[in-house]
Formats: C-alpha cells, structure tokens, sequence
C-alpha cells in the first residue's frame, strides 16, 4: 500500500476548512436510544445453555412464527417493556420448568416481581409444591425429601 505524502494531505485538510459549515449526515437511528425490545410480540419458547445461560425464543411483531429469533435472557434487562414480555412468559406456566425457575432466583432483575406473584399464587392455593421458596435452599430441602 502507498502512502499518501504529506503535502497532499495539507491540501485535504485545507479543502475541508473551505466549507466549515456543511453538515455531515447524521445516523438515522441511534443504537443507544432503539429499544429492540418493543419489536418483540411475545416470546414463545426458551432453551437453557450448557453454561447455563437462558435464551428467550421471540415471535416478532409483524412477523409469522417460523421467524422467531431466540435473544439472550440479559437483552430483555433493559427496559420494562422486556421485562413484562419475560413476566408473562414466566407466569404463563401452569407448573414452571426447573430450570426457569432456578434462572428466576439467580438473576437480579426479575427476581422480586416474578416471586411477588409467586407468593401471591402460593397465598391464594395453598402451599403449592410449584412455587419455589424466596431462597434456594427450600429447593435442596424438598428434593432431599
């Protein structure tokens, strides 16, 4: 590759300070203030990684269920819309799986309102063996039994 020597660069940098004002084109969409969120209609599924890490499957909006795109658990985080499309997928569940439930209990950002209404299911039927205590060595206990 060549270089460029410098006299033709003093006279690039002299070009541009002839037109100070022009404007340059600005994005149109700027990432930090897009929440992706928003384009999700529901999610539909979910897998659990060999490192334990949770995928949402998500039907988006517009779009037909053969073009769902499973999303990292930590990109819903972001907003509260996200967060109420992983609350109602929880609480969908009739018994929660496992591995959701033990997700729910590790991670900061839902664990107080998912086990809100947990406890309030838990309240309203009873002690139901589908609803996991606050802390997981409830868990421990009832599997020893």
């Amino acid at each position: 590759m060549r270089r460029i020597p410098e006299y033709f660069k003093a006279l690039w940098w002299r070009f541009i300070e002839l037109f100070p004002n022009r404007q340059r084109r600005q994005p149109r969409i700027v990432q930090a203030e897009e929440d992706l969120n928003l384009e999700v209609e529901k999610i539909i599924g979910h897998e659990r990684r060999r490192n334990g890490i949770i995928r949402f499957l998500c039907k988006w909006e517009g779009f037909s269920d053969e073009d769902a795109t499973y999303r990292a658990a930590d990109d819903f985080k972001t907003s509260p819309y996200g967060i109420k499309v992983v609350k109602d997928y929880i609480l969908s569940f009739g018994e929660t799986p496992e591995e959701l439930k033990e997700w729910v209990l590790n991670v900061d950002w839902i664990h107080d309102s998912i086990m809100e209404e947990w406890n309030k299911v838990r309240s309203t039927a009873g002690s139901s063996t589908d609803v996991p205590e606050a802390s997981g060595a409830s868990n421990d206990s009832e599997k020893k039994a």
